[in-house]
């Protein structure tokens, strides 16, 4: 990454002036959250997956519980997607997914259409984080330029080559190169390790910071002991990332959220069987 995360966390600490740049409080003493920030994760399916694809140079034959969800975060009047899910039967049946849920559906449970979304962050381009993105036609897109041009040459099924279509010719493509503030509360960066253009963003929100991991780590545990991912693009960008969140995770004000933690629900409220609200 172009900026070492945990010297600036680590500095912000110290020199409160540079808070509102990043995610961090400046006043410890101030418990409250930011009026009208809510985070809810959408678990649209569950599965067993290979550990092996998980941890790199993992040599078991294991299968671990494995859930597959998506982000939103209601930000004032924005309502951002982190990643979109999928909604492909060969690829449901494919990687055996049960309890499966169509994304629309889910957002329809809390009163939210497509058509409202005002902004969709992809943290890349895999099918299970961008399958879902041609739902989304009035929202902003955020996505790495390296991960456009990677999704452009990758072999590619219907489902991306329709997303693909879709976010190279949409008019509000957010095409970005490092990092980026959506606002004083969303922040995008660079990390590349997992694919040539993966983004992890963060969210501050009082004194309480979470960080959206896309599939740098596909579980917490990935993060909290810096293993390299099983599918990874860039080895070195994959372990910088790892160790600075590890570090991170050190933090009771940190909240690590990826994308197929099976075990969300034991952390944070399960308002319905496919709902659980972080924030």
């Amino acid at each position: 990454m172009k900026k070492n995360i945990i010297i600036l966390i680590l500095f912000m600490f110290l020199v409160c002036f540079l808070a509102p740049v990043y995610f961090m409080s400046c006043d410890t003493n101030n418990k409250k959250t930011e009026a009208g920030i809510q985070i809810f994760a959408f678990e649209y399916g569950k599965s067993l997956f290979s550990k092996k694809h998980i941890y790199y140079n993992d040599n078991s034959n294991d299968r671990v519980d494995f859930s597959w969800l998506f982000y939103l975060v209601k930000n004032g009047k924005q309502l951002i997607l982190i990643d979109t899910g999928f909604n492909d039967h060969a690829l449901i049946r494919a990687y055996q997914i049960t309890a499966f849920q169509d994304p629309a559906a889910l957002l329809a449970k809390i009163k939210i259409t497509p058509e409202m979304i005002t902004d969709v962050i992809i943290t890349h381009s895999h099918f299970d984080h961008i399958g879902a993105v041609t739902l989304f036609k009035n929202a902003r897109i955020y996505i790495q330029k390296d991960e456009l041009n990677y999704l452009k040459h990758v072999k590619k099924n219907a489902l991306l080559k329709n997303a693909y279509r879709f976010v190279e010719t949409n008019k509000k493509l957010q095409l970005t190169d490092g990092a980026l503030s959506l606002d004083k509360n969303v922040y995008i960066e660079k990390t590349g390790g997992h694919t040539p253009g993966t983004q992890i963003v963060f969210l501050k929100n009082g004194n309480k910071n979470y960080i959206f991991t896309g599939d740098e780590c596909y579980l917490p545990e990935g993060c909290t002991n810096a293993r390299l991912s099983g599918t990874v693009y860039n080895k070195t960008n994959n372990l910088k990332i790892l160790t600075e969140l590890q570090i991170l995770a050190k933090d009771p004000d940190v909240i690590l959220l990826t994308h197929h933690d099976p075990l969300l629900d034991k952390k944070f409220i399960r308002i319905s069987k496919h709902i659980i609200q972080i924030l």
